[in-house]
């Protein structure tokens, strides 16, 4: 069975992935899916051009049962909500901070309640932006607490990793023991969700991490590139189409927040080779 996405009448998305890379999901709400879907229906009801929020799904795709899709104002901001209100039931208390569990394995050796930045981050943006549309205390409560995720050590249950050579990184797939992928498009989706939160929040924390991440990203952005290609990871595993376009869309946009220029150099390289 091939993998595919479809949405209950809550709009809640459940990813279908039966035997996915020869290991048995069946079917999941993936946290990704769940904050993704919900910042679909933002983008189509309530954001500028301007003020879209970069997804990592095909949404023009997914989900297959597209009459389910909110077709009014309304309807959008209940379905908002809905997914608001179920990342708010999973989300699992880390003493002074929150953090949202994967319950089955996956790719790269990753056993089951691993965790993600990629997922945790899509989160927060959601919650944010559910907050906005109902403001809630429990929904405040748990942005701040996830927020402070990002602070903690992975060793210490947090999300706050580090590579090989001791960079900071935000990494898809954290699970003890696994692969390590370092997974590009997940790192570079964080460090965007971050100066989304810090420009609703101004809060300088999150800025200055924000920073730290970005130097970092400067410093490992060459070890993605193999010379005809961007890789998804750094093992050196090519990107596919998709997340390749991916990269390049997200270097321009942090280029265009930072300035920095070898963002821009290898957001260019990369859609050069797109075009060999």
């Amino acid at each position: 069975m091939k993998f595919y996405i479809s949405l209950n009448k809550n709009g809640i998305p459940t990813g279908h992935y039966g035997i996915y890379a020869g290991i048995n999901i069946g079917d999941q709400h993936s946290i990704v899916a769940v904050a993704e879907v919900g910042l679909y229906y933002w983008n189509n009801f309530f954001a500028s051009p301007e003020q879209d929020v970069l997804l990592s799904y095909d949404w023009s795709k997914w989900p297959i049962n597209r009459e389910a899709l909110p077709a009014t104002k309304i309807s959008a901001t209940t379905k908002i909500l809905n997914c608001a209100q179920y990342l708010l039931q999973q989300s699992q208390n880390r003493d002074n901070f929150s953090v949202w569990v994967y319950p089955y394995p996956f790719v790269y050796n990753t056993n089951k309640n691993w965790l993600s930045s990629h997922a945790q981050i899509l989160a927060i943006q959601l919650l944010i932006r559910a907050y906005n549309l109902k403001k809630s205390e429990n929904l405040l409560e748990c942005f701040h607490k996830s927020v402070k995720a990002f602070f903690i050590s992975v060793e210490d249950g947090g999300l706050s990793g580090t590579t090989s050579i001791g960079e900071l990184w935000f990494e898809k797939f954290i699970s003890k023991g696994n692969d390590n992928p370092r997974v590009l498009n997940g790192m570079m989706f964080v460090l965007i969700g971050l100066y989304d939160i810090f420009s609703l929040t101004k809060d300088i924390k999150i800025e200055n991490i924000f920073n730290l991440g970005i130097k970092s990203l400067i410093k490992m952005i060459p070890y993605f590139d193999n010379g005809k290609w961007s890789t998804y990871d750094i093992l050196g595993k090519p990107a596919s189409a998709h997340y390749h376009r991916i990269h390049i869309k997200q270097l321009t946009l942090l280029h265009n927040i930072t300035k920095e220029p070898i963002l821009k150099e290898y957001a260019d390289l990369f859609r050069r080779y797109d075009k060999t």
